[in-house]
């Protein structure tokens, strides 16, 4: 966290009426470094995520559309399921006045929740052999140069056997729209099996463009 917003968290947190008077900025600030301490919970096909710790850098809260919006880079640590979450992203997080707190729209980290949500829909497709549902996920901006495109889309029409184990942990990078996830999961023989996707914005949906083999 920045000094200015550490700074900041400090006050607000030592004065209540001063949080009341300090305007929507600063109070959705403090309710950051509030969801920083982690607890909070979004939902995913298939469970939950929870947020176990997260760090706000480089905070601008502006109003945006009738509502504000935080936009921050995030280090956070989170679960799912039996999986780690280890997450470095920038975020942009609506807020809305609700009983007289601020509170985000939707999920704690929209752009967290949005990796995840593809990344767990691609498991289960692969669980199920389900070449349909991961054809739909691959990107028109296919860019793995170990693989063509459509010899990629050929083998997805074949059955497949299902990925080794349950992934164990997800390293996530999200970036100006498009992100890295290395995948970790543990094989039959007790083996780290290790991939990495990379994920790009194709109008309002991610898809895969790497790491679909």
């Amino acid at each position: 966290m920045s000094r200015p917003a550490a700074l900041l968290g400090l006050l607000l947190a030592s004065c209540g009426a001063c949080e009341r008077l300090a305007g929507p900025e600063a109070q959705i600030a403090r309710a950051l470094v509030l969801l920083g301490q982690g607890g909070a919970r979004f939902e995913v096909p298939g469970g939950q995520v929870e947020l176990v710790q997260a760090r706000f850098d480089r905070l601008l809260v502006k109003p945006e559309g009738g509502r504000f919006v935080a936009v921050a880079t995030v280090d956070a640590e989170a679960r799912v399921a039996e999986a780690r979450v280890s997450y470095l992203g920038r975020e942009r997080i609506g807020f809305e006045l609700a009983d007289g707190q601020w509170r985000p729209t939707g999920a704690a980290l929209p752009g967290l929740q949005e990796i995840l949500s593809l990344m767990l829909r691609r498991a289960a497709a692969a669980e199920r052999g389900d070449g349909a549902a991961l054809r739909a996920l691959v990107a028109q901006r296919w860019s793995d140069p170990h693989l063509a495109r459509q010899e990629l889309l050929g083998r997805l029409e074949q059955p497949a056997s299902a990925p080794a184990g349950r992934a164990e942990a997800w390293y996530v990078r999200n970036e100006r729209g498009d992100a890295e996830v290395l995948e970790e999961r543990r094989g039959p023989g007790g083996e780290l099996v290790r991939r990495r996707f990379r994920l790009v914005r194709e109008g309002s949906n991610l898809r895969i463009s790497e790491g679909l083999r």
